[in-house]
């Protein structure tokens, strides 16, 4: 008979089955991690500017801001209203579910966390978004996250920061959150954690999506779903808690928002709250500079890689996309004797000189042609 003898500083006693026990979304929060800035990343083992899109377009990307910041505020929105990329044909991206309200009415309430939303802007629409769209050459210029769960009757801190002064607010609708606590389960409504330029909020998924004027301006918008992934519902509660009411980003010019400019999670864009919040579920890799995603990182292009799980197509929940000669009209006052068409014409001069012909010959090409027989559409 083999006699097995263990030190007794290796047997560990046996818990009582009555022992009380701290609620895992109480010890979660606890311990709440601080929010990550640049020097908390990961090293990363590939350059930072192939992180969410390859070198060619983050040079077209740092190119075209570079021009459009030094454009007069009339010629730039109009410029991006006629350059930004249309949603429509909708079927290429998947089920155009927009045309059966019924259907899109249980496929919202369907959605589960973790799935995601992308907005495109309609031209003219929004300067922000189109301008978004010109610069990373995309149809999609917003993404949010879908989180089942509800507001509770307990008040909990801001622990969002707010900074000292020194930056001021880049948007003046930024508001103050709700200061009770948002608890994450399944058995809740589908609720919207997004960054806009009123900050990091929770939003009724449905109201949000389909009747607030905030949602206007996006002519398109689509679901994705995350499937095979699941999440811990006391770890995301705890980061939820964390980052309501954190300031759209404002350290980060608006013409360089998806640059490492905008690493610090302090205030964040929509693509960063949506990547940040992946990272913290184990989703993506924390290496990665939540700042540099752009919205189309989790839509047509320069697909996130996922740890786990896996994004499905595109489902299209509303489309209003007006025609471009329609969405003009406003920028029918800038004619071709003004000096828009002369920046125009030096606007598509420096693109070819400064980038590639990888994309010279892609859309800013097609966005020409249309400039030239259409005169009056703020060219």
């Amino acid at each position: 008979m083999v006699v097995v003898c263990m030190p007794t500083s290796a047997i560990k006693p046996i818990e009582p089955a009555n022992e009380p026990r701290a609620p895992p979304a109480a010890v979660l929060a606890a311990r709440a991690p601080p929010l990550p800035t640049l020097a908390d990343r990961e090293p990363s083992p590939r350059a930072s500017a192939t992180d969410f899109m390859d070198a060619a377009s983050a040079q077209r990307m740092a190119v075209v801001g570079d021009v459009l910041s030094k454009l007069d505020p009339t010629t730039h929105n109009a410029m991006v209203a006629v350059l930004s990329k249309r949603a429509a044909p909708y079927d290429r991206w998947g089920p155009n579910l927009s045309k059966y309200p019924a259907t899109v009415a249980v496929r919202l309430d369907a959605l589960k966390t973790g799935d995601l939303v992308l907005c495109s802007s309609g031209p003219a629409m929004s300067w922000v978004g189109n301008a978004i769209q010109v610069l990373t050459d995309s149809t999609w210029n917003h993404v949010a996250m879908v989180v089942r769960g509800r507001l509770t009757d307990v008040e909990e801190e801001d622990q969002s920061f707010h900074g000292d002064g020194a930056h001021p607010k880049r948007w003046a609708k930024h508001k103050r959150r709700d200061p009770r606590h948002f608890h994450v389960c399944e058995s809740g409504k589908p609720q919207l954690l997004e960054a806009s330029g009123e900050g990091v909020h929770i939003y009724d998924l449905r109201h949000r999506l389909l009747e607030d004027p905030a949602y206007d301006e996006y002519a398109t918008v689509a679901v994705r779903s995350l499937s095979e992934a699941r999440l811990a519902p006391e770890r995301l509660e705890a980061w939820i808690a964390k980052v309501r009411g954190t300031e759209f980003e404002k350290e980060a010019p608006f013409h360089a928002l998806f640059t490492e400019a905008a690493a610090d999670c302090r205030s964040m864009h929509c693509a960063e709250l949506v990547t940040a919040t992946y990272q913290h579920m184990g989703l993506v890799a924390r290496h990665l500079c939540a700042g540099t995603a752009p919205p189309c990182a989790y839509a047509d292009r320069h697909h996130v890689r996922l740890k786990r799980g896996r994004l499905g197509p595109l489902e299209i929940v509303k489309a209003t996309e007006p025609p471009l000669d329609r969405a003009m009209e406003k920028y029918e006052s800038v004619s071709t004797a003004d000096p828009a068409a002369g920046a125009c014409r030096v606007f598509h001069y420096s693109i070819s000189l400064r980038v590639s012909r990888r994309w010279r010959a892609g859309p800013w090409s097609k966005a020409h042609t249309l400039a030239r027989e259409k005169p009056k559409s703020g060219y």
